[in-house]
């Protein structure tokens, strides 16, 4: 639960700084991050065993969610890349050689390996602006003032949970009447009824 309630803050907080960079982004970055996100979506489809006609079939639909969520990830890198300098968060080889270690326990890759391909790769780079980001997220986390804000109106509709809570009830009598111990129970307690 931490762990989740520590996504959906951060989460919260990128939405939030994002929110006031309202600045244009260039169209020709935009344009080149979307077709890298588009052409890295179509290589996991193909991975995946789709067909190059299932592919086409979807492919602007690809396109159409790569343009929102790149505009969104472009904005949220300089707004935080523009924070870590203003505040002096840096990576250091540490982080990098930690961040390679972890990534090679949960692949199962041997870490001097790994750091060759992602230098081979030209991944390093990406790594630690991705390092670089998240302490920064970080560190908005470990400064920022958060204030309990009563809800409007309740998460969950009353009506809705008193409906979800009947229909459980209902499935577990049915299981339990279709249970072949409970109806031999159930006969036996109405025999020994007067």
């Amino acid at each position: 639960v931490a762990f989740e309630q520590r996504q959906s803050t951060r989460q919260q907080v990128l939405e939030k700084i994002t929110e006031s960079a309202n600045w244009e982004l260039p169209e020709e970055l935009v344009a080149k991050q979307v077709e890298n996100a588009v052409r890295r979506e179509i290589l996991e489809m193909q991975q995946a065993g789709f067909t190059p006609r299932e592919i086409r079939a979807r492919e602007n639909e690809l396109r159409q969610k790569a343009i929102s969520t790149t505009r969104q990830a472009i904005k949220e890198h300089f707004v935080l890349d523009k924070i870590a300098e203003l505040e002096g968060i840096d990576v250091t080889p540490a982080d990098i050689d930690h961040e390679i270690r972890l990534m090679a326990a949960q692949s199962g890759e041997n870490p001097r390996r790994l750091r060759a391909r992602l230098q081979k790769s030209g991944m390093i780079e990406n790594l630690e602006a991705q390092v670089r980001e998240r302490k920064t997220v970080d560190y908005i986390l470990e400064h920022a003032e958060f204030e309990d804000v009563p809800l409007d109106r309740p998460l969950v509709d009353p009506g809705t949970v008193e409906a979800v809570d009947r229909a459980i009830c209902e499935t577990l009598l049915q299981t339990e009447s279709a249970r072949p111990e409970s109806r031999t129970e159930t006969k036996e307690a109405e025999e020994q009824e007067p």
